[in-house]
């Protein structure tokens, strides 16, 4: 049965007439959004004929894409794909050396990486800017760590001069750097060469590398890269 919430009457409906009128109100509604349509820097101009073939069927890419799924219909070859794809534009190139996986948002992907860094480092604090994501101090709190904010500049992009105050004055425990590869509202990009120079000064080598950068004091430098808006991530 299906059944839909009438909102006049308060109640759920299995009526086909209702659900059909509902339905044809909320493809009004988002045509017209659509047709006016300003604000996030996203591309709604896509077709999804090539893939309408695929809308009766259930896609579910359980797991490690690496492992397999039990799942009947799944693409984890496809995704594995994808994964190297994106090492290829990074240079990567013995995949021995790397694993990543698909993600579904920014939010899925930054909490990932955030939690693999939590997994690695020994208490760590996460350091982001005032403009960035909301999903990073949503991560935090879900992920129960600390963390602090810094400084941007006009641009949007975390401030190099703050970012060095912040990294001093913690520089003694272990550091998550979430920077930002283009933020929602002003496309700001952390410069990450400077971001990198802070933390030589202070005398802290990066471990991981990406939009965002955990780093922990270790004797060798061994950065590898990966962009969050591709939602790959990397064990240390």
């Amino acid at each position: 049965m299906k059944l839909i919430c009438n909102q006049d009457e308060g109640h759920l409906s299995s009526k086909q007439g209702d659900i059909d009128a509902r339905l044809h109100s909320l493809s009004k509604k988002f045509s017209d959004k659509r047709d006016n349509h300003l604000g996030y820097p996203y591309n709604l101009d896509f077709d999804l004929e090539p893939i309408s073939q695929f809308d009766k069927l259930l896609i579910n890419n359980l797991g490690d894409p690496y492992v397999g799924s039990h799942y009947a219909t799944e693409v984890c070859d496809l995704e594995r794909e994808v994964v190297d794809w994106i090492m290829r534009v990074w240079e990567c190139a013995d995949p021995e050396k790397y694993w990543g996986t698909v993600g579904a948002s920014g939010t899925e992907g930054n909490l990932w990486a955030i939690y693999l860094a939590r997994e690695t480092l020994d208490n760590p604090v996460l350091i982001y800017s005032t403009e960035a994501h909301y999903s990073l101090p949503k991560a935090a709190k879900i992920l129960r760590i600390e963390a602090l904010t810094c400084g941007a500049d006009c641009s949007g992009a975390i401030s190099p001069d703050a970012l060095s105050e912040v990294i001093h004055a913690n520089r003694h425990r272990s550091i998550i750097l979430a920077l930002t590869s283009g933020t929602t509202m002003k496309g700001a990009h952390a410069d990450i060469t400077s971001c990198v120079s802070v933390l030589d000064r202070v005398g802290i080598d990066p471990s991981r590398r990406s939009d965002g950068i955990a780093q922990r004091p270790r004797r060798s430098r061994d950065l590898e890269p990966a962009d969050a808006a591709w939602h790959s991530r990397f064990p240390p």
